[in-house]
């Protein structure tokens, strides 16, 4: 026999679908962060290396 759901379960069902909501956003904007964060360091180990990698978008061009 399987025991009875109370009331009240149904009653925080919204505050943990608002909490969820906010850990995946800031999922998303912490990801956000490490990519940028990730293509900032690639540029700056390319340039220090001397490597001929592209330059990063919008940086002025030589010659």
């Amino acid at each position: 026999m399987e025991p009875e759901v109370s009331d009240t379960s149904k009653k925080h069902s919204g505050s943990r679908d608002r909490r969820q909501a906010r850990l995946e956003q800031a999922l998303r904007e912490n990801l956000k962060k490490r990519k940028e964060l990730a293509r900032k360091r690639s540029a700056a180990e390319a340039s220090d290396t001397g490597n001929d990698a592209a330059p990063p978008a919008g940086a002025p061009r030589e010659g």
